[in-house]
């Protein structure tokens, strides 16, 4: 599987937000899409899932263009965006939004219950409470295992950290090293850019909207680039 972003542009109005993007997630990799807040990363995720659709350029999946498809259509040929901030079905308890999930599950591709469970284990603990009652390191779970057991070909996780207490931050670490050991396809989008660089493959530092520096994640983690455009110290 490989997701191509080519030449994307987008807008909110009649400010050019998105001014030419262009990457690549290979199959089984983790790629981090790195920016100050701004700079397009969120809009980026959006324009691939068609909540913000490109008024040019174009988005591929396999070779087959998804660019203008209705946002379900692109779920289902399975792309999880999973959102920053809280997401899940508020009224619902945990035990119904992983049900809801599971009768979405695409045969192989899906994560079984007792999987997902395995992975995180509180969830079972707290099956029975609302999920507008859950913490936010609580909801950051459930997002993620909603998505695992609905089959994702790949995984478009937005500032998964914004919010997080630094111990779930350290929890969230561990899943992302699963989910690479696993060749789960990621594609993340953080401020936190030392962080994310930790489980990514590769790296694309984005700014007003478009593509500045592309490395692998070793390499980016001591560059310039990441002090010019992230302002992040190489000994931090």
């Amino acid at each position: 599987m490989t997701l191509e972003v080519e030449d994307v542009h987008a807008y909110y109005g009649r400010s050019h937000v998105l001014q030419g993007i262009t990457l690549t997630v290979d199959d089984g990799e983790t790629v981090a899409l790195l920016g100050r807040n701004g700079a397009g990363k969120t809009t980026t995720m959006r324009s691939i899932v068609g909540l913000t659709p490109p008024r040019r350029g174009s988005v591929t999946l396999d070779g087959d263009r998804i660019t203008g498809r209705p946002t379900y259509r692109i779920a289902r040929r399975g792309v999880a965006f999973v959102p920053s901030g809280r997401r899940a079905y508020g009224s619902l308890t945990v035990r119904q939004n992983l049900a809801l999930s599971v009768r979405k599950g695409r045969g192989s591709g899906a994560w079984p219950m007792e999987r997902v469970l395995g992975m995180f284990p509180k969830l079972a603990e707290i099956a029975d409470r609302r999920a507008g009652f859950l913490s936010g390191g609580e909801q950051q779970m459930l997002k993620l295992a909603r998505a695992l057991l609905s089959g994702p070909r790949i995984l478009l996780l937005d500032e998964p950290t914004e919010g997080l207490s630094p111990a779930i931050v350290g929890d969230l670490g561990r899943w992302l090293a699963i989910l690479r050991e696993e060749k789960v396809t990621v594609l993340i989008t953080e401020q936190n850019a030392l962080f994310a660089l930790q489980y990514a493959d590769r790296g694309y530092i984005i700014e007003k909207g478009a593509v500045r520096h592309h490395a692998p994640a070793d390499e980016l983690r001591d560059s310039a680039e990441i002090r010019t455009y992230l302002g992040v110290g190489a000994d931090a």
